[in-house]
């Protein structure tokens, strides 16, 4: 063999190698960027869980739970001097003081973490967060007729009632929570005074 046959052969081979090199430096840099692509998604989406969790632990921990009497299963409401009675189908919660309390159904507020759970971004997570909060303050019951105060929301008086020390009840409920009212209206109807 020549000479110059050689080294004809060796640049092609070299050509070879170089071309395969660069094959393989192509195929990794793709793969690299689609990983790097998935982890981006995968930490943008726990960003978007993350401030749901946080959306929803805002409004939850608003709330208390009334204190249940372990011999009667009576609920007491101290803040405005309430008790209910025992109760197995509504499982309330509440904030407030002793002149407005709101009330919600945990089915209710359930339904209402659900979409804000799933939302897909984060913008229809901020869209579902106003009904989230409508179903934190479901039923509300003060002792004082509307005054204008529920401006911006769909507030429906639903009860009155005349309690044991005289005041008076207005229980209302909040239309722009899309769960059904009516358990809670009639378990909050049997409200007393102690």
């Amino acid at each position: 063999m020549t000479k110059s046959k050689k080294v004809s052969a060796q640049k092609t081979k070299h050509h070879r190698l170089l071309y395969a090199a660069g094959a393989i430096l192509a195929l990794v840099i793709l793969l690299q960027a689609a990983l790097l692509n998935n982890l981006y998604q995968r930490l943008s989406r726990l960003e978007d869980d993350e401030i749901k969790t946080l959306v929803i632990d805002a409004v939850d921990n608003m709330h208390d739970r009334p204190a249940i009497d372990p011999a009667t299963g009576k609920a007491y409401v101290p803040e405005a001097r309430l008790v209910l009675p025992p109760h197995t189908d509504v499982k309330i919660s509440y904030y407030g003081d002793k002149d407005m309390l709101f009330f919600s159904d945990r089915s209710n507020m359930t339904q209402a973490v659900s979409t804000v759970r799933n939302a897909r971004d984060l913008a229809a997570t901020f869209d579902s967060v106003p009904g989230l909060q409508a179903c934190s303050r479901q039923a509300i019951l003060q002792f004082k007729e509307d005054d204008g105060s529920f401006k911006g929301e769909k507030v429906t008086l639903r009860e009155t009632k005349t309690l044991a020390d005289g005041r008076k009840a207005y229980i209302y409920t909040n239309g722009t929570c899309k769960g059904n009212p009516s358990n809670l209206v009639q378990y909050l109807k049997q409200v007393e005074s102690y």
